[in-house]
């Protein structure tokens, strides 16, 4: 209850999956037209991380892949889908780092789906939020089935 009072009760916590010092959840916003489930981490410091919002701050542009999809769809950009979780592991500064993949599309909402940007979200041993960095963009192709079937 307290975590839908603080969304001021426009959503709740649907899901929440252990991780150690910080865990993963969904956030599932029932008003919702399109979207209603957004990731997040938790009981880190900061408390929360909104995963779609931080992750779509990373800047892709650099990387050589997304050079050669932006070549072939000009338009191309950070779908506005919730990303995917990929994985869980250790970060390089011995605490836990999440893998989110987030879609890339040549466009509108319902456009093509032409990539996929692997974003890892890191955090010391103490849950300190350290910060998302790109692992790096993967052509239509190579982006899971899974993610592509939304």
């Amino acid at each position: 209850m307290a975590f839908a009072e603080a969304l001021n009760f426009e959503a709740y916590l649907s899901e929440l999956k252990q991780h150690g010092k910080v865990d993963a959840g969904t956030i599932t916003y029932p008003f919702r037209v399109n979207d209603n489930d957004e990731p997040v981490l938790l009981n880190g410091d900061p408390r929360s991380i909104d995963v779609w919002s931080e992750g779509t701050k990373v800047n892709v542009r650099k990387d050589v892949a997304f050079a050669a999809i932006a070549r072939r769809f000009p338009n191309v950009s950070y779908a506005d889908d919730p990303p995917s979780f990929v994985s869980t592991g250790r970060s390089q500064h011995g605490g836990q780092e999440f893998v989110y993949l987030f879609e890339l599309k040549n466009g509108c909402h319902g456009c093509e789906v032409v990539g996929g940007a692997e974003v890892a979200f890191d955090f010391d041993a103490q849950g300190h939020y350290l910060g998302a960095r790109l692992l790096g963009v993967r052509r239509h192709a190579d982006v899971a089935p899974a993610a592509r079937g939304r």
